[in-house]
This record gives structure tokens, sequence and C-alpha cells, in this order.
């Protein structure tokens, strides 16, 4: 049976009424991390962080080196262990490879974490990611010192964005926080005996993390608006000096006005048995881009005498797919994804054998793919329009 399918472009344009919102400040989304993330799990199995690197293990006997430190402050190190991936703002903490999705949203990250063990050998049971488990992708940080005797270990994480892979321009133009903006990281299957996470914000080269703690649940999504909270200097250091002393901290209400990256804490800080596991898969900011007045930053629009504005062109593959990839997911924090009924094309590549490019206008929609791509525009250009 020969079936033709109805190819429909319209040429579909994108327009919208305009206004001047040159001194409005608008949150988007910077950061919006959350995708599925692997293909399959490399040849480690599971795919780790830091693109496969091996975590360092520092022990009497070891390799890379005995334990620096009396984890326990008995007189000797000799019985202690540490394990750590080192912080760096330079060398991604993401897993790598061929099975990583770096096309998905904001997948990118810098950090470390580092576990602490008194009377014995390291113990992290896993550090990176999990596939398809409950049919999401989520990260992990689990570490263990359960057996008898005295045994104790204390765990430490971060995972941060950096503004050279902010959103919506935050990668070109100054970035500030009001009070709109928010911060949200999901937990998904596993919170268990960590005591803490906070929240972490970089501005204007400075380090401040959160008063607000947050934790305990799972399948639940934390959120803060920062404005609303206390924040304090953190100092971070490599190779894994990553622990905030809260105690010693001074909190205080702060304004954000040049923010270089966000991202979250989390952390067991007391020595002691214990078996740390946690699960998380999304993390996201919505935040103002102070970016120059204009109708699209994605799209080059003209504007009309009557106020409004459309797309210069009709709106090729390429744009779609940026929307489209933004939007259509099963893993998110801030912003709920939308269902399509159709993928879309290059121009006419379903009915003939040619090369097509990006570029061409995209085809093979519906009428109702085309309103959710445009209120899904709106939405990720400017929060301040509500669903």
């Amino acid at each position: 049976m020969n079936i033709k399918r109805f190819v429909w472009t319209a040429f579909f344009s994108f327009s919208l009424q305009f206004a001047n919102f040159a001194d409005e400040a608008r949150n988007c989304p910077i950061i919006d991390f959350g995708d599925d993330y692997c293909w399959h799990g490399g040849p480690q199995g599971l795919p780790t962080y830091r693109g496969g690197e091996s975590v360092v293990q520092l022990f009497k006997g070891s390799p890379k080196g005995e334990c620096p430190i009396d984890v326990d402050g008995d007189g000797s190190k000799d019985d202690d262990s540490i394990a750590y991936y080192e912080f760096s703002m330079d060398k991604p903490f993401n897993p790598s490879g061929s099975f990583y999705n770096f096309k998905g949203n904001n997948p990118i990250f810098y950090g470390g974490a580092v576990s602490f063990w008194a009377n014995r050998k390291p113990n992290w049971t896993e550090g990176g990611i999990n596939l398809d488990h409950e049919l999401r992708d989520d990260f992990n940080l689990h570490s263990y010192a359960m057996e008898g005797g005295v045994v104790g270990v204390r765990t430490f994480g971060l995972w941060l964005w950096k503004k050279e892979d902010f959103l919506n321009g935050g990668d070109k133009f100054p970035v500030s926080f009001n009070g709109q903006s928010e911060m949200a990281v999901y937990v998904s299957r596993y919170w268990k005996e960590y005591e803490e996470g906070r929240f972490l914000v970089q501005d204007s080269g400075n380090f401040y993390i959160s008063e607000h703690k947050f934790g305990g649940k799972t399948q639940t999504l934390y959120g803060l608006k920062p404005l609303e909270t206390a924040w304090a200097e953190y100092n971070p250091a490599a190779p894994f000096d990553i622990e905030f002393k809260s105690d010693s901290a001074n909190f205080a209400k702060r304004e954000f006005k040049d923010i270089q990256a966000c991202g979250w804490y989390i952390a067991k800080p007391t020595l002691g048995k214990a078996s740390l596991w946690v699960k998380w898969y999304a993390f996201g900011v919505d935040a103002v881009v102070h970016r120059p007045e204009a109708p699209s930053h994605l799209l080059k629009m003209k504007r009309l005498a009557d106020g409004c504005a459309i797309s210069e062109n009709p709106l090729s593959y390429a744009d779609w797919r940026k929307i489209y990839k933004w939007s259509n997911r099963n893993q998110y924090s801030l912003h709920e994804p939308y269902a399509y009924d159709r993928d879309g094309d290059m121009g006419t590549m379903f009915f003939d054998d040619k090369p097509h490019s990006a570029s061409e206008p995209v085809t093979d929609i519906t009428w109702l793919d085309a309103l959710a791509w445009c209120n899904l525009k709106s939405l990720f250009s400017s929060n301040h329009l509500k669903k």
C-alpha cells in the first residue's frame, strides 16, 4: 500500500506580541540538568564520574600513597583511609565517552567528592550513573562502614555547573538573582544517612553556601529561592578539602549580581558507622540574564507596525530541535516536560533520498506540536510567562 504523509510547514513562523522588556528582570532557565544521559554502561559497566577515572585511594600500602590524615584522632594514620575524586573547576566531573549524552541538557558539570574512613580501608561502593533504574538515569554517591569494631566514615560531595555552559545567553551576559529566582535538585531513589544538603553559588569569583538545608526524603524536588536564605563563604580546595564547617561560618543575606556557577552539596560530617546512599537525577536554576532588549534571543525577528514581531524565516529544524530537546524528556527539576505527537523532519526528507540539512524548515509536525513549541519557546526564554 502506498502511504503518503502530509508535510506541514505553512511555513511555520514564530510570532509574538512584543513589549519593551529592557528594564524588566525576567527569570529564565540558566541550568536545567536532567535527561536520558547514558546509552549503555561503557567499558566500566557503571559509568563513573570524571570520565571513568579511577577514584584515588590512600591507605597504608596503597600504590597511590598512605592516608595523610588521622581520621579518628587516635594518634595513628595507619588504620585510616581516604577515597576521593579531586575537586576541580577546570576538569569536568561528569562521565564521558561515546555512551554519555553530551547533547543532553547541561551535561557538563564540575566538582568532586571524598570519603574518610576510620579503622578500615576505603569502601566506596558507587560513584557515577545507574542506567535505567526505574526508567531513569540517576547519579549516586555511596560509601560504607558497618562492620564490627570501631569503624566510621565521613563523606562530602559537590556538583557545580559553570557560566560557560549557562543557557539563554547566560554564558555571554551577566546573570543575577531576584526575588523570583529559584534553584532546585531532584533526589530520586535514596537518601540514606546523609546529614545535610545545601545549595552553592559562585558570585564574583567567591563561593557561597546556603544556610538553608535539605534532605531525608526521596522522590522529592528540593527547591530554594536564593534571596530568602542567608549564605556563608565557602572555600573548597583541591585535592579533597571540600567539607563546609558550619559551626564557624558567618551567614548573612546577600545579593548575587555576577553569578559564575551554581550547584549543590551533600555531607555526612559526623564520623560513625553508616551505609551512605544518595541518588539524584536533575538540577535546575532560573535566574535573570541581563541580555540586550530583543523580541527573541533564539530566532531572528522582525518588528511589525502593530507592536508584534515575527520570525524572519520559517522555523528551521535546528531551532525546532533546540526547544524540542529541552522540553521533551523524562528527567526534570523546575520545568515539567511536554509530549509531542511527532519529532519533525528536515524539509522534504521523508519524500526523497537527497541530502538534507538542519537549516531547512521543520516539517511533519502537527498543529498541536506547533502550538506546544511556541508556548515552550516563551517559557524557555522568559519564565514570567506561565503555562
